[in-house]
């Protein structure tokens, strides 16, 4: 994340007319009619009137996101919706009808194939999509479009809820659905849930509205249903609806089984490995058959089965997991322990059922249980591997591949 204290400058206009009002539609509308009247017989004159368009569009979306801004800041300034409203359904809305006319005076000028194809090949497969989808009677059902969805944002930025003594809302809550510790997870998923929850009957027939209007909107376009107008009025002209089901298809049929695939070698070979360590004497610093300490068997496992290298002491190796609730520890996961009271000194392999191998000071590489009272007093916590390192191992693997 990028943060600086630099104050937000005003986009800086070359085209405009001095003391441009942009909040007229007066001022909108004259500057858009001389636009689509421009003599565009020279490449000159079809490039000045882009420049002059490309400004005025600069112009109007920097309004539209100042005054969405504010709105979303000001969720309980009911007037900064109207304001947002208002210039959409006024003036944003209305100068859909003139940028047709322009993006058509563009693409049917003669002199328009004279132009570098390399820097307008682009350009040109936009506005041709964009001329192809317009509807005036359209322009009207956005309007209604964006004053739904401001209604739904109105309603989410409303709502929070307390998580850990401290006030949340939806989006701030949604960080904690990826937290390692599922308690932490299901609270805070319960939270959001419980909080669209109540708003249930008037999201409802919002997105019943929504889904009516959007549908009618695509049907307009001569489409069937909106996904495909959507994804068409996006401009992804490389692949469609259909290839993307394909793709998922692949995803499924292809990369799904390699993942499984890679997860069973890793954990048959990680089985092998651990089972090549039994017996193996403790030795203070070592890390090999001769003999190993804790930490230095964890280490060498890995290397050997998975390829990288984690940190080489038990403190130090917590930095290369993330925290796991022993309930949800798997096959292959760390153990921390605190033996010497405040500090980790003391690292194993889970393997399951609560059993774990690793290096005891007198008996060598062993299994034992985390219910040993022993252990168990001591247990600090456990912990997964992060996935920076065994994406890294499997990206090696399929270039072996």
């Amino acid at each position: 994340m990028f943060l600086t204290d630099e104050k937000i400058r005003q986009i800086p206009y070359t085209y405009l007319p001095k003391d441009f009002d942009v909040s007229s539609w007066e001022e909108v509308q004259a500057f858009l009619e001389e636009l689509a009247k421009c003599d565009v017989s020279t490449t000159q004159n079809l490039e000045t009137m882009l420049l002059k368009y490309s400004d005025l569009l600069k112009c109007m979306s920097d309004e539209l996101s100042w005054r969405y801004i504010k709105m979303t800041v000001n969720a309980d300034d009911s007037t900064k919706e109207k304001e947002f409203n208002d210039y959409f359904a006024n003036i944003y809305a209305p100068a859909e009808a003139y940028q047709f006319k322009i993006k058509k005076r563009f693409y049917e000028s003669p002199v328009r194939t004279e132009l570098d194809s390399k820097k307008y090949s682009l350009l040109n497969q936009i506005f041709s999509n964009d001329i192809k989808l317009f509807r005036e009677e359209n322009i009207p059902l956005m309007i209604q479009e964006s004053e739904l969805a401001n209604k739904y944002a109105g309603i989410v930025s409303k709502m929070s809820a307390i998580f850990e003594g401290e006030e949340k809302t939806p989006a701030q809550l949604s960080v904690y659905l990826k937290d390692p510790d599922r308690n932490k997870r299901e609270n805070a998923w319960r939270l959001r849930m419980n909080m669209f929850a109540e708003k249930q009957e008037e999201l409802n027939k919002l997105y019943s509205d929504l889904i009516a209007l959007r549908h009618q909107i695509a049907v307009n376009a001569d489409f069937s249903n909106y996904r495909d107008f959507k994804h068409q009025e996006m401009g992804r002209f490389s692949y469609t609806p259909e290839e993307l089901f394909a793709f998922h298809k692949s995803v499924e049929k292809v990369v799904m089984p390699f993942i499984a695939e890679q997860n069973k070698k890793r954990k048959d070979n990680l089985i092998k490995e651990i089972d090549s360590w039994l017996g193996v004497p403790y030795k203070y610093g070592g890390k090999d058959k001769s003999g190993t300490d804790c930490s230095g068997m964890v280490f060498s496992i890995y290397n050997n089965v998975y390829g990288f290298s984690l940190n080489r002491s038990s403190y130090d190796i917590i930095q290369n997991v993330i925290k796991v609730p022993i309930e949800e520890a798997k096959f292959g996961d760390l153990v921390f322990f605190k033996i010497y009271k405040n500090r980790v000194s003391h690292v194993g392999i889970y393997l399951g059922d609560k059993k774990f191998i690793h290096a005891s000071t007198q008996l060598g590489v062993r299994i034992d249980s985390l219910e040993m009272p022993y252990y168990r007093d001591r247990f600090y916590m456990a912990g997964r591997i992060k996935d920076e390192l065994l994406k890294k191992d499997t990206a090696d693997k399929s270039k072996d591949q």
